[in-house]
């Protein structure tokens, strides 16, 4: 979950500014410095420094499931039951991926050997078609994704016959389901094709669904009532989304062979870390009434309306937050060692000076909240519609079935970026 430190900030607030770090060194007094410092530790440690996959032993695949149901009289009305609870969870891997991207150079489609590849992840790549990596680069390439995923999910219902002109039921569910997945990603992009791009992605979606109905069928004389009521929750949460990019350079010198490893620069943004949730509320009610009418000669006209109403809203956040790098930290100098880079002692202020009675600071990795408005928004869709319908025998071997129907729709939507006018940042359809 998110920090509560971050939880109870603005997000439109970054949590480090620049005369932040400015103020580390060259504050007007001591107690400015001092607090800029204890604020960029505060912020800086409050994340754990897990940004890279490891590699582990993953059990069996396993699942189990269970039912009950039933059917009985409660002081003589005729009541049923069902239930049942699922639970599975899985485990997959592989280490032999390939993502690439292909352009045409020139002859015709048929002639591969005009195909020059301009992104490539994958192990053992085919140098003679892919010419543009490097052969010294080429043996760390690499495309490997294991996940973890568990489902379980809970019904239930119960049904009740009070005579035999009604009848109700009740219907309760929950899903649930949550994935982590690790990935790791070496190979070229057509920015850096002369070094290994190499990206790692740590993520967890969790999705919910929750719905209860009640519904009824009920006779009154000749007249049929169905009717429905229902409410249901749907989230998509995705808590600490991250990406750890990182160039790995080979160098053939006289001395030997050199490596080196930066941080992804203009190829890739900054280490990251994403907090995603999506809420979805829904409503709903419908009633239908079928009234049947005896022409006799064994036919039997019928008429039918009915209505309906359907209302959802919809909330989507995110937050996102960046590592970056101040005077007393530089990824190159931790030879590609993500955990050694990210230890607890690189956060926050590694170096007091103190000149007489002036103390100021330099700092390690710190974390800046870059959270782009435009990502969230709200959206709501309100459905109604009605109809009527008839069945009409004109005679034993001919009928004809003739309505209308009529439905209205409205569908909003609202993003947060204040600074987009208004004909972009609110959208509305309302049709008829």
């Amino acid at each position: 979950g998110l920090p509560s430190i971050f939880d109870d900030k603005d997000p439109e607030a970054r949590s480090v500014t620049e005369q932040d770090l400015r103020d580390l060194r060259s504050g007007v007094t001591n107690e400015i410095r001092a607090a800029r410092a204890d604020s960029l530790n505060a912020f800086a440690r409050a994340f754990n420094g897990q940004m890279a996959p490891v590699q582990d032993s993953a059990p069996i695949n396993y699942s189990f499931s269970t039912a009950i149901g039933g059917q009985s009289k409660l002081k003589g009305m005729t009541v049923g039951y069902t239930g049942s609870v699922t639970y599975g969870r899985t485990y997959s891997m592989y280490n032999d991926g390939v993502f690439s991207q292909w352009n045409l150079t020139g002859g015709t489609v048929e002639g591969v050997d005009n195909l020059v590849s301009n992104t490539y992840f994958g192990a053992d790549p085919n140098l003679e078609l892919i010419s543009r990596a490097d052969p010294m680069e080429a043996p760390s390439f690499v495309n490997m994704r294991g996940s973890e995923e568990a489902n379980w999910g809970t019904s239930g219902s119960f049904s009740i016959k009070p005579s035999n002109n009604h009848e109700m039921t009740l219907t309760a569910l929950h899903t649930q389901s949550g994935r982590s997945e690790a990935t790791l990603l070496g190979g070229f992009r057509d920015q850096n094709a002369t070094s290994t791009f190499f990206t790692r992605a740590l993520d967890y979606e969790e999705r919910s669904l929750t719905s209860l109905q009640l519904r009824g069928k009920s006779l009154f004389g000749p007249l049929t009532a169905e009717w429905a009521v229902s409410g249901g929750i749907n989230t998509q949460e995705e808590p600490d989304l991250r990406f750890f990019s990182s160039v790995q350079n080979i160098y053939e010198r006289a001395a030997g062979v050199d490596t080196t490893y930066s941080l992804g620069g203009g190829n890739a943004p900054p280490p990251q870390r994403y907090f995603r949730d999506l809420s979805e509320e829904t409503q709903s009610a419908k009633l239908d009434l079928t009234l049947p009418i005896d022409l006799g000669a064994a036919r039997r006209l019928e008429f039918k309306v009915g209505g309906a109403i359907d209302a959802t809203d919809r909330a989507f956040r995110q937050r996102r937050f960046e590592y970056r790098e101040g005077r007393e930290i530089d990824f190159r100098d931790f030879g590609g060692d993500i955990s050694a880079y990210l230890s607890p002692e690189n956060f926050g202020v590694l170096d007091t000076l103190n000149v007489g009675d002036i103390a100021a600071y330099n700092a390690g990795i710190y974390i800046q909240e870059n959270s782009p408005k435009r990502g969230n928004y709200d959206a709501a869709r309100d459905v109604q519609a009605g109809y009527a319908m008839a069945k009409i025998p004109f005679t034993r071997w001919f009928k004809a079935i003739v309505g209308a129907r009529v439905e209205k729709t409205t569908i909003l939507t609202e993003s947060y970026d204040d600074a987009l006018p208004d004909e972009l940042r609110l959208a509305e359809l309302d049709q008829t």
